[in-house]
């Protein structure tokens, strides 16, 4: 799944693996979009998966045909917040092992939700009025229109002004959705399948506090 917090990158950025078949979903993206939206979309593609992609690849005689047995999830960053809630959300579809690549997967804490000037991969994001305003900006020019992709230069000042101004998970939450509570998720279904997460001790993006491991997974 792809990922960069839900704000750039798209469906083609994964590369192959030998003797597997890579089904990379497309889905809305902030801040157009909602948390909600983004889980509208997830849910569809997994909907498609398995009413789908069996009786297409019979249809085109595919020479490797999909076995959903045998699902291996993977996504970095916001695809990887996606990875591991795809398996809490439907533990019918027996995903079989999860590779969360720094991902925030726990969104209470203060590197997401306080506003502070931070060096963020070595760059200082605009003073904050002038991040305030190029968020509001930018809010208000693509209000209505739909995004599914965005080359990363071309958005990296606005994910630093979100990031800095800890606007990124109130953008997440402007549509209530208990299926963004990792934690209530959790709780709910009492497992997750095998789970190799990945993250920095010193991502400047993402910092290890949202990885939340042993507020969530143990």
């Amino acid at each position: 799944m792809a990922g960069d917090l839900w704000l750039v990158g798209d469906c083609t950025n994964h590369g192959g693996l030998s003797d597997a078949i890579i089904v990379s979903p497309d889905y809305r993206l902030l801040p157009e979009a909602t948390g909600a939206d983004i889980f509208d979309d997830v849910e569809a593609f997994w909907n498609w998966l398995h009413t789908s992609l069996p009786s297409l690849a019979q249809s085109y005689s595919w020479q490797a045909q999909p076995d959903l047995t045998r699902i291996l999830c993977v996504g970095q960053s916001g695809g990887g917040s996606m990875a591991v809630h795809s398996a809490l959300l439907h533990p019918e579809y027996s995903i079989k092992v999860i590779v969360s690549l720094y991902a925030p997967l726990y969104h209470n804490v203060p590197n997401l939700t306080v506003p502070r000037p931070r060096r963020i991969l070595g760059t200082m994001p605009p003073p904050p009025r002038k991040a305030e305003g190029l968020i509001r900006s930018y809010i208000k020019q693509s209000k209505g229109s739909v995004r599914t992709g965005g080359n990363p230069f071309d958005m990296w000042e606005l994910l630093l002004c979100l990031l800095q101004q800890g606007r990124l998970i109130s953008l997440m939450n402007i549509k209530p959705d208990s299926r963004l509570d990792t934690p209530f998720l959790l709780r709910q279904v009492g497992k997750l399948p095998p789970l190799w997460l990945i993250h920095g001790e010193d991502d400047s993006v993402v910092g290890p506090s949202t990885i939340c491991v042993h507020r969530v997974i143990f």
